[in-house]
């Protein structure tokens, strides 16, 4: 069983609904693709800040992010996620933890691969808990990433915006 936050992104801008023509089902863009994001300015000249996280704390003590922490398994995380400008969509923080659960002899950190076991998506100021009721035993290897979550066209849009590096989580 997977632990996961929806974003509240309805009536945010947008048709849910594909358009005019009665509805239109699940419009959302199945596997988030990587946005390079242009250095220094934004459309409307303005200096802006490059997407970015890092881990900021574990269990309420602050990181330094350049010594890359690994938070083991029960830690609290809570993340720095600077989104840049986002033009009406919203961020999102994921994280994940995989392990070899197919029994394949490697790890599968693909978001929609059998060896997922704890996923939570949440608001980029929440405080994050690795743990799930699938990681019972043994180390995870984990990563967060900052999303986009809007509307373009009538179509849901989640976009990826920056990423941690892997980490192994120790049991």
């Amino acid at each position: 069983v997977l632990a996961v936050a929806a974003p509240a992104i309805a009536g945010k801008g947008g048709n849910p609904n594909g358009g005019n023509g009665g509805g239109g089902g699940n419009d959302a863009t199945p596997t988030p693709t990587a946005t390079p994001t242009p250095e220094g300015t934004s459309s409307n000249g303005k200096n802006s800040a490059s997407p970015s996280i890092s881990i900021a704390t574990v269990n309420g003590t602050a990181m330094d992010a350049s010594r890359q922490p690994a938070p083991g398994h029960g830690s609290t995380v809570t993340f720095n996620a600077t989104s840049g400008q986002l033009g009406g969509s919203h961020p999102m923080v994921e994280l994940s933890c995989y392990q070899d659960l197919n029994g394949d002899g490697t790890v599968d950190t693909d978001l929609f691969g059998p060896d997922l076991m704890v996923l939570q998506l949440d608001q980029p100021d929440a405080t994050f808990s690795m743990s799930g009721q699938v990681w019972t035993a043994g180390n995870a290897t984990c990563h967060a990433r900052l999303m986009s979550y809007g509307w373009k066209g009538g179509t849901e849009s989640i976009q990826l915006l920056a990423s941690t590096y892997d980490w192994t989580a120790a049991w």
